[in-house]
């Protein structure tokens, strides 16, 4: 292979020069076209390489950089939705609060809660709920009229002013003293009925072998409830046996006409004569009228005692700028489910026919009993969970007769003294025969179980001549559902420190302490009524009464005045 020799160049050459055409587009020479493309190729080649090196160099370099910038922007739209959300439901609720804001809710449109709401009445500016889960006002109050001289007390119906201070007082001040009437009926036509069966007040006394325990308990054994009786024993599509509680019918006018009560149940048909009729919790009742009926100082008003509630919600009423009809069509059937505190306000939600309806409140006032406050909730509720409510059915009675001084139980020892009984009249330890009606389908569960607890732990109890069949009888209260026609319920008076053993009496700050555990102190949740009051106080309806006006003058006034003096 020969190696080529190259000429020196000559410096005195001159470069050549070539004249290029100009490009009429882009004013710049004109390469022709495949030059063009070539050049075009070589320039996007040069465009594409150049950047990809560039980029990916920056975001190695600026890795952790850019992830801490990604973390901090997350965090921050975390925290943003996370205040919107709350944002969204705090004006949700002050929503709520503005619509519907009460500077007291009660609960519970018995005597004590319609009470509680008449008292507040007159704190200017004060706007009151009140709210109940049934169908009307009254609670255990609840009068009927049959026609112009007739009227029915299904539960409550009569007091005696020497006991009741506190609602002869109320009466006085809502000017119904002229419609009280003292009841005098006659022995000879006093009647009660126990489960469709009549019995005369005067063939009811001690030594009578027709009403002996044995012979009324083989009569219980066959006394039923057939359907016409279920039919017939009714009032205004009400019938006796649901009422489930003191079914007193009284007659106002005259007690020797009762062809007045055919056109209400047709109890002529059925029965020679008619003065009253009693469910079994009041049978006591009409026994004891015809012993001491003329020395009786009991009073009734003329037209029920539910006249006392109707008198205080219409000047509740009057007060709040709303008429009778607007309460009863707006707070009625109004079953409170829950209640929790948020932002200084309770929150409650109700249920109802109408669906799910939630009110605030400033301060809240119980007045419900302890079975139905054990149904509400202190924790929020979610949408998914089951709404409970204050709702119980009324059970029906069951008929359990106790004489005190002719039974004899299975040690053969004599009980005498009658003691424990759900009517609450002072003077029944005195009596000498008694009917005691339990009701052993749930409701009074609890007081049986502490009435047996607390006594049987007693070292006292077994001094005072207790026989062994008591406790026997009080066990067989407390656990079944339903007890044995031949089942005798014998009670034996505890002593003379226990001068009253109502079922109201057992236990009630208990009660009232474990139904409102989760409300810490310092919240303003009030419970009122004759359920959460000691000994005497419990006498019929003074019990209801005296826990309101202790949680007025302690707390709830003096609460209103502060907050209408300083600002909130």
């Amino acid at each position: 292979m020969q190696k080529q020799h190259l000429r020196p160049v000559d410096p005195t050459l001159q470069p050549l020069s070539v004249t290029m055409p100009l490009n009429p587009i882009t004013g710049g020479p004109s390469l022709g076209k495949r030059a063009s493309r070539a050049a075009d190729m070589l320039t996007l080649n040069e465009e594409d390489n150049k950047p990809k090196g560039a980029v990916s160099q920056f975001f190695s370099n600026h890795a952790k950089t850019l992830m801490t910038i990604a973390m901090i922007f997350g965090t921050i739209a975390v925290i943003v939705c996370i205040v919107m959300i709350h944002k969204s439901q705090y004006e949700k609720e002050i929503a709520i609060e503005g619509r519907e804001c009460f500077d007291v809710a009660v609960i519970g449109g018995g005597l004590g809660g319609v009470y509680t709401a008449y008292k507040l009445r007159g704190s200017k500016g004060t706007k009151i709920g009140l709210f109940e889960a049934s169908d009307r006002f009254g609670g255990r109050i609840r009068s009927v009229r049959a026609n112009s001289s007739t009227w029915f007390e299904f539960g409550a119906s009569h007091f005696d002013p020497t006991q009741q201070e506190r609602l002869m007082k109320l009466i006085r001040a809502l000017n119904l003293t002229e419609e009280l009437s003292t009841f005098l009926p006659n022995p000879d036509s006093c009647s009660y009925y126990l489960q469709s069966q009549r019995h005369r007040c005067k063939d009811v006394r001690l030594g009578t072998v027709s009403l002996q325990p044995e012979t009324i308990l083989r009569r219980l054994s066959t006394w039923t409830v057939n359907s016409t009786d279920r039919k017939r024993s009714k009032f205004s599509s009400v019938p006796l046996f649901k009422t489930g509680f003191r079914n007193l019918v009284r007659e106002y006018g005259s007690y020797r006409k009762p062809k007045n009560f055919d056109n209400v149940w047709k109890f002529g048909e059925r029965f020679e004569y008619f003065s009253s009729l009693t469910s079994n919790l009041n049978a006591q009742i009409l026994t004891d009228f015809h012993r001491n009926y003329k020395h009786d100082k009991r009073k009734f008003m003329k037209k029920g005692l539910n006249r006392i509630i109707d008198a205080m919600l219409k000047e509740f009423t009057e007060s709040q700028d709303l008429k009778t009809d607007t309460i009863r069509k707006k707070y009625l059937a109004s079953k409170l489910a829950c209640i929790y505190r948020k932002h200084r306000r309770y929150y409650l939600t109700f249920v109802g026919g109408g669906g799910v309806e939630r009110v605030c409140a400033r301060r809240v006032v119980l007045a419900i009993p302890p079975h139905a406050l054990h149904h509400v909730s202190m924790q929020r509720m979610n949408g998914k969970d089951p709404a409970e409510t204050t709702h119980v059915p009324l059970p029906k009675m069951e008929v359990f007769p106790a004489f005190g001084a002719a039974i004899r139980s299975k040690t053969d020892l004599l009980i005498k003294d009658v003691v424990v009984t759900d009517l609450p009249s002072r003077r029944f330890i005195k009596m000498e025969n008694n009917l005691v009606t339990i009701n052993v389908d749930g409701v009074d569960a609890d007081y049986f179980r502490g009435l047996y607890s607390r006594h049987r732990s007693s070292q006292d109890i077994f001094k005072k001549r207790l026989s062994i069949d008591l406790l026997d009888q009080l066990e067989r209260c407390i656990y079944p559902r339903k007890l044995d026609s031949s089942a005798a319920v014998l009670f034996h008076d505890w002593g003379s420190k226990a001068k009253y053993v109502w079922k109201r009496c057992i236990q009630p700050h208990r009660a009232m302490k474990s139904a409102l555990k989760p409300l810490a102190k310092g919240h303003e949740v009030y419970v009122v009524g004759s359920d959460y009051c000691d000994g005497g106080c419990q006498v019929l309806m003074e019990g209801a009464l005296r826990t309101s006006d202790f949680v007025l003058k302690k707390y709830l006034l003096p609460s209103l005045y502060r907050n209408s003096t300083d600002p909130e």
